[in-house]
């Protein structure tokens, strides 16, 4: 599970947590683990993007994320936010091969983080 935490400092910002699930005798048995420190540059996000895309413009070459890649990431939050709204309900975005993934909701906060649900699969 990978945390992002934009009140935290730098170097605890985006943290991973290897947590495993291990069956015994047929059931779940959830083994948490520490959180794992991802390495990221500090540096401004949208300055990064700003520049990738005139060295884009300036050089003809192919962005690491095009139009269409945004295309899909606003079909997945679309359908997220739907899920969202309709308690969890997991939301068809489509059957082709660029498309077939489900969205669900699967939301923590910071005043109930004993409140997560879990969806079957």
């Amino acid at each position: 599970m990978a945390v992002f935490d934009d009140t935290q400092p730098w170097e605890d910002k985006l943290l991973l947590y290897p947590h495993q699930i291990n069956w015994e005798k047929n059931l779940p048995v959830p083994t948490k683990a520490d959180p794992e420190r991802v390495e990221i540059a500090q540096e401004e996000p949208l300055r990064q993007e700003c520049r990738h895309f005139i060295g884009c413009m300036s050089n003809g070459t192919q962005p690491i994320t095009d139009g269409q890649e945004g295309l899909k990431v606003l079909k997945i939050l679309n359908a997220s936010q739907a899920s969202l709204n309709d308690n969890g309900r997991i939301v068809k975005l489509g059957s082709g091969a660029e498309t077939s993934l489900d969205a669900q909701t699967n939301f923590t906060t910071a005043s109930d983080r004993s409140s997560v649900r879990h969806a079957e699969a």
